[in-house]
C-alpha cells in the first residue's frame, strides 16, 4: 500500500495537529483542577455545616468537644479555601499554558505559510514520511503505539497520553478509496486511542 497525499497549506496542517494535541492534553489538566476545587469545596461546605453547629450551642455542654470542633473547623476550612485557591491559581497557569503554545505555534505555521506551504505525506507498509521545504523525517510504524481520528485528521500518537505527538494525516484531501484503506491499515498496525 502507498498513499501519497500533498498539499499546499501546511500553516492549517501544523495549528490543527496542535490544537488536537493540546485538547487532549487539556483534558487531564481540566480533571485535576475539577478534583481540587471539588475536594476544596467539600471541605469548606461540610466545616461551615460542622462549624455552625459548634457555635449554635449545641455542645456548649461540652467544652472540651466544642474547642476541638472549632479548631478542626478551622483546619479543615483554611485547607479548603486553600485548595479553592490552588484550582483558581492553577485554572490561571494552564491560560498562559495556553496563550504561549499557541503563540509559538502561530509563529511556526506563519513562518511556514510565508516562505513555502506546501507538504507532502507518504504513507507506506513500512513507513510515514513527511517533507516540506526545511524538514523531511521518516519513522516507521513501530514507532507509533496509537492513533486517533479527530477533526479529519489521523493522529498517530507514541504513548497513550498524546503528550508526544507523532504525526497527523490530513484525511479531508483522500478519497473514499484511500480513507478506507488508510483507516483500515491503521486498525492493523495502531491501538485506537478512545
Amino acid at each position: 500500500m502507498e498513499i501519497v497525499i500533498t498539499g499546499d497549506n501546511c500553516e492549517k496542517l501544523i495549528f490543527d495537529t496542535n490544537k488536537i494535541m493540546w485538547k487532549s492534553t487539556q483534558q487531564r489538566q481540566l480533571a485535576a483542577v475539577a478534583l481540587s476545587l471539588f475536594i476544596g469545596l467539600v471541605f469548606l461546605v461540610s466545616d461551615i455545616i460542622d462549624g455552625h453547629k459548634a457555635t449554635s450551642g449545641q455542645f456548649q455542654s461540652d467544652l472540651e468537644h466544642a474547642t476541638t470542633t472549632i479548631n478542626n473547623y478551622q483546619l479543615s476550612f483554611g485547607l479548603g479555601v486553600a485548595l479553592i485557591f490552588l484550582s483558581l491559581y492553577l485554572v490561571y497557569i494552564f491560560y498562559r499554558q495556553k496563550r504561549s503554545f499557541f503563540t509559538s505555534v502561530s509563529a511556526l505555521a506563519n513562518r511556514r505559510k510565508r516562505l513555502n506551504n506546501n507538504f507532502k505525506i507518504t504513507v507506506t507498509d513500512l513507513a510515514i514520511e513527511y517533507e516540506d521545504f526545511e524538514l523531511s523525517r521518516k519513522e516507521k510504524w513501530s514507532g507509533f503505539k496509537y492513533f486517533k481520528i479527530s477533526n479529519q485528521y489521523a493522529v498517530l500518537l507514541r504513548d497513550h497520553n498524546g503528550i508526544a505527538p507523532a504525526m497527523s494525516i490530513p484525511l479531508n484531501t483522500l478519497s473514499d478509496i484511500d480513507r478506507v484503506a488508510l483507516n483500515s491499515f491503521l486498525k492493523s498496525k495502531l491501538l485506537p486511542k478512545t
